[in-house]
């Protein structure tokens, strides 16, 4: 039974700050102000976040050329051991 009671002063407590909060100014700016601070923040975050990612493209091109010239390399140092073995 107190759970039923409960209940009813928990929604009328809830139905009367939302209702208050609601007609407020205070709480309306404060909310617009929230709401832009945090459209700016999703809009800046999304353009770090491409200027990351092609920065790290760019980074995964040099290693790869890197990764490329290093295995030509090996395989030269490779064919030179071998060559040099027969003899």
């Amino acid at each position: 039974m107190s759970g039923f009671f409960l209940r009813i002063a928990n929604y009328i407590a809830n139905e009367l700050i939302v209702k208050g909060l609601a007609n407020n100014r205070s709480f309306q700016r404060f909310a617009l102000r929230t709401a832009d601070h945090v459209e700016k923040a999703k809009i800046t975050g999304a353009a770090h976040s491409e200027k990351i990612a092609k920065e790290a493209e760019k980074q995964v091109g040099v290693a790869g050329r890197f990764l490329g010239a290093f295995q030509k390399e090996i395989e030269k140092d490779m064919k030179k051991f071998s060559q040099s073995r027969r003899k």
